[in-house]
């Protein structure tokens, strides 16, 4: 069954839609420019990691980050987000409610995690250090349920400009306090500290920004009220974080010590371009809830973002994809070139993810998150199945290709669901597929091309690969009717242009 629409949506008229607009792309160009500063400061962070820590660092690290990103989840059951899409402001009833009950499921976790700790510890092949880290981090959980109120009271005004300076500060402190300890050789433990020092910064920087102050009557049936939309719209976040949770126990029990390290290590590069496009879906989804009554407009930002999005990350990701073999060893350290294929891979993955949040944020706007849940259910089960069984067919070389393969099948039914809902969205499967296989054609022949002509040399391999995939887009843009760049970036520009005047 279906999660009832919010009771009070809000009345979209030409002038709102056209304000919402405005104040969308106006967050999405600030949250864009946050997000290159935050791509540039994670490169001397993973510069600083890559070179002093080992992949064994990052396996002690792996168990505990993985448990801590779903304790953010489970500490919030949607509460928030279904603030976020609430038609009417919040009362200060909704706002203490919602806080309170936060911090008492984010106490439940650590209590959890404390309580079944032996049974984790051995589960998850953790050694002592690495269930030390566990311990440090789980009880970070606090800095994410202290800060969500605040933030929460921003997004709803699409603030995004002092959420920007929040973050930025924030990111700054991480890196800073990260290289240091590395430098210093303090081993994982600089990977913690650079996690307490964001959380604690960013704690301070987001109460000063949105001086909220807690008042009103905590009230159960407020509680079961937003849960109705909002249970199962963390459901969606938190499943995902599970089906992918299950590369934990599998490489551990089926491959070598350090296999995860490796592929926690490849996850943190190939995320660097997320990092732009999470800041987008974070500007999509309250814009989107503001849209939701009027079908059109709705339909046609979404159609126009995922065109877009493709052209973008394709522009940027596929040149890193094809120097990848040159720059990780050339940039990071050449101890990790047995983690080139799994950071190509993922990258690649990483512009599906990214198509997958917009439309997800689509979805969720139209009040169908229980549908996005069952969603979610079915393809952790599927993640989790197939993984295991790439995993012990074809080792650490399954770990790639399964994971995009049940992405784009993801990304395929998610389309068809939101097709469903919004009649106006009749061209969304045309629009998310037809530029992502042009784009994976290319990428595909140039790779190959690299192969034959590279003759095993790394760098002769890279600079094949580039030279082709850039001669390949070239006659693509100007020989075929398959002109995603041209048609796509040309009016972003103007569109960026003319709000700026």
């Amino acid at each position: 069954m279906e999660t009832p629409s919010d009771p009070t949506p809000p009345q979209d008229s030409s002038d709102h839609v056209a304000q919402v607009t405005q104040k969308a792309v106006k967050g999405a160009k600030i949250m864009t420019l946050l997000g290159f500063g935050q791509v540039c400061l994670r490169f001397f962070s993973t510069k600083a990691t890559s070179v002093f820590l080992t992949n064994l660092d990052f396996d002690n690290f792996g168990p505990g980050s993985k448990l801590t990103g779903i304790g953010g989840f489970l500490s919030d059951v949607g509460l928030a987000g279904a603030l976020v899409r609430k038609g009417t402001e919040p009362t200060d009833d909704e706002l203490i409610t919602v806080f309170l009950s936060q911090q008492l499921l984010a106490g439940l976790f650590v209590g959890g995690v404390l309580a079944f700790l032996p049974l984790i510890r051995t589960s998850l092949h953790m050694n002592h250090t690495a269930t030390l880290v566990l311990l440090f981090l789980c009880f970070g959980v606090f800095l994410q349920t202290l800060r969500l109120i605040p933030m929460l009271v921003l997004e709803r005004k699409l603030k995004f400009d002092a959420i920007a300076r929040c973050e930025m500060l924030e990111s700054v402190v991480q890196v800073l306090v990260t290289i240091t300890m590395t430098l210093m050789k303090y081993g994982v433990w600089a990977l913690v500290a650079g996690y307490w020092s964001r959380g604690i910064t960013g704690l301070i920087a987001i109460w000063i920004a949105s001086p909220w102050r807690p008042r009103g009557t905590f009230r159960w049936g407020i509680v079961k009220e937003l849960a109705k939309f909002g249970l199962p719209y963390q459901l969606n976040a938190l499943i995902p974080t599970l089906g992918d949770f299950w590369m934990v126990p599998v490489l551990k029990q089926l491959l070598t010590e350090g296999a995860l390290g490796l592929v926690t290590w490849s996850g943190n590069i190939a995320s660097i371009p997320m990092t732009i496009n999470n800041m987008l879906v974070r500007v999509a989804y309250p814009a989107y809830s503001r849209l939701q009554a009027d079908s059109a407009a709705l339909a046609d930002a979404l159609q126009s973002a995922v065109r877009r999005l493709t052209a973008i990350f394709d522009l940027a990701i596929s040149p890193f994809v094809t120097l990848c073999p040159f720059l990780i060893p050339f940039l990071l350290h050449p101890k990790w070139a047995p983690a080139v294929p799994i950071v190509q891979w993922l990258c690649v993955q990483a512009v599906v993810s990214m198509l997958l949040g917009t439309v997800c944020s689509v979805q969720n706007a139209l009040g169908k998150a229980s549908e996005r849940m069952w969603v979610t259910v079915g393809m952790a089960v599927l993640r989790w199945v197939t993984g295991y069984w790439a995993i012990s067919r074809f080792g650490l070389a399954g770990y790639g290709p399964i994971g995009l393969a049940t992405g784009a099948f993801e990304l395929w039914v998610s389309g068809v669901l939101v097709r469903r809902h919004n009649p106006q969205s009749a061209t969304l499967l045309h629009d998310l597929f037809g530029p992502l296989l042009i784009s994976w054609v290319t990428l595909g022949g140039a790779l190959g091309l690299g192969e034959a002509l590279g003759h095993g040399v790394l760098w002769q391999k890279a600079l094949v690969a580039t030279l082709a995939w850039v001669l390949l887009s070239a006659l693509r843009e100007a020989l075929t009717p398959f002109r995603m760049l041209r048609s796509e970036l040309g009016p972003l520009l103007a569109l960026i242009q003319r709000k700026r005047s």
